[in-house]
């Protein structure tokens, strides 16, 4: 079909103006909406965009890195080992079709069940053909346009429009917009405080999922730092590459996700305590008390802490916003950590895949932290600090993979620190995310939402907190994409 690209792959190319038709189009260019980022919430807004009341002719832009493709860094990779952490059942991406990933399974992979935990890989192909299939579904009428663009800032230009400089590798570009959609994942993770240039320059440190990642050949030690889901698909993936050495897991609390043992039972009201819906705001260490005498009964009703946390969930947005600042950092502090392994769990097939491998010894998990890293025949000695202990003992490596993300306060990737420098965007005080509206709209140093610029995505948990998942993502893209809609149909700023 002319004029639209093919959602497979992104092109890196200049972005030429739609053909123009009829009175309207000749004083003004149809509507142009740019969408930075294909993970979940890029693509899941671009397929209601296209399904949605848009004027004839408006263009989609869909932005993504060069080197990704659609599902981003979540989603498009290659390994058919590394698994979601949530049931199919529950991994449509609409909220008014919550079986559709299930009817999506039942063609692509016959074996699948609801109750299947599948593959990353395959949930970005089930988005891309969702996506695809918005896109040729309604003719010509709205043109999806993907592009392997790095985009550098955004900023209103003269013209009252949007101006989107961006860098396609060769050149950098810039090009108008009436609406940007930043649908961009978290904040940027941060090099440790020992990760020294040679380290890098010899490819003995890579952050999880860079290319270098991934040593196939070694058979020396690799330092895992950090032991949460990432740590959990590092493992799986550096085994299927051949990998036959050594790891170790170095972190804080040394704490690994638990697993999702058994089927999930649907949460009922009494697996919720009284307290969460009976009285006014609670405090951080009034609901941990809450939630522990709760769980502790659980068991004589055959149910467990999964029951507690689904039922919760709903509830979690207003506990987060009820939580002064003081409570806010105090959970971030003292409480994160155990949310994180009973929250985010990881599938029963990969528990036993970490289980055997610390069984026959190939894998260590050290409760502690590195103080100190530097060379050694083998390639690194890490001074490492267990828990507890005031000694440090050596660690010989031959390679670190940094899998903590990013902490409270680490900086944006682009085109945020330019938006956040000019007042454009706010980021919230423990620097978990950035500050919008219910539409989406991304609000100035002043609070006030700015007209034509949304947000979706993860750094929504600066206000509600469980903003990192698909069910609840699903739930909040909708109400942006009407927002966007609403306005472009309103008429787009002349130029």
């Amino acid at each position: 079909m002319a004029g639209r690209a093919s959602t497979s792959a992104f092109a890196a190319q200049d972005l030429r103006a739609a053909p123009r038709h009829g009175i309207i189009a000749a004083m003004r260019p149809p509507p142009v909406i740019v969408i930075v980022g294909a993970g979940f919430c890029g693509v899941t807004a671009a397929s209601l965009l296209l399904k949605s009341a848009l004027p004839d002719g408006t263009r989609i832009v869909l932005l993504e890195r060069p080197g990704h493709g659609i599902g981003g860094v979540a989603y498009d990779l290659p390994s058919e080992r590394l698994l979601l952490n949530v049931r199919a059942e529950r991994m449509s991406a609409f909220v008014d079709a919550p079986g559709d990933f299930v009817d999506f399974l039942a063609a692509a992979e016959p074996t699948a069940t609801p109750h299947t935990f599948v593959s990353r890989c395959v949930y970005g192909r089930y988005l891309a053909a969702r996506l695809d299939a918005a896109a040729f579904g309604g003719g010509a009428r709205v043109l999806l346009e993907p592009k392997a663009l790095e985009v550098l800032d955004v900023r209103r230009g003269a013209d009252g429009r949007w101006e989107v400089l961006a860098d396609a590798g060769v050149k950098r570009m810039n090009f108008s917009a009436d609406v940007v959609l930043l649908a961009t994942g978290g904040s940027v993770p941060q090099p440790p405080r020992w990760l020294a240039p040679w380290m890098i320059e010899e490819s003995r440190y890579a952050e999880a999922w860079s290319p270098s990642a991934l040593p196939s050949t070694e058979t020396s030690t690799v330092v895992a730092i950090g032991t949460g889901l990432t740590f959990v698909d590092l493992v799986i993936a550096l085994r299927a590459g051949g990998f036959a050495g050594r790891i170790v897991a170095v972190s804080r609390h040394g704490r690994l996700p638990r697993a999702e043992r058994g089927p999930l039972l649907l949460p009922d009201a009494g697996d919720l305590p009284e307290e969460i819906t009976g009285r006014g705001p609670l405090s951080v260490r009034q609901l941990t008390r809450a939630i522990a005498r709760h769980t502790a009964s659980l068991g004589a009703r055959g149910r467990d802490y999964r029951q507690l946390l689904a039922a919760l969930r709903p509830h979690s947005a207003r506990l987060w916003a009820d939580f002064s600042a003081t409570d806010r950092a105090r959970f971030l502090r003292h409480a994160r950590a155990i949310w994180d392994v009973h929250r985010h769990r990881m599938p029963e097939s990969s528990a036993r895949i970490i289980e055997t491998e610390i069984a026959n010894g190939v894998l260590e998990i050290v409760a502690g932290r590195v103080l100190d890293v530097g060379r050694s025949a083998t390639g690194l000695t890490l001074a490492v600090q267990r828990r507890g202990c005031s000694d440090t003992e050596a660690v010989h490596a031959g390679h670190i993979v940094n899998c903590t993300g990013a902490p409270p306060g680490a900086p944006l990737g682009n085109p945020w620190p330019a938006l956040i420098e000019r007042g454009t965007a706010r980021r919230d005080a423990l620097g978990l995310g950035v500050l919008t509206d219910r539409e989406g709209r991304v609000l100035d140093d002043r609070g006030a939402p700015t007209a034509g610029l949304h947000y979706a995505g993860p750094l929504w948990r600066a206000q509600e907190w469980e903003m990192t998942s698909v069910p609840e993502l699903r739930g909040r893209v909708p109400e942006v994409v009407a927002a966007i809609v609403a306005s472009v149909v309103r008429g787009p700023v002349l130029a």
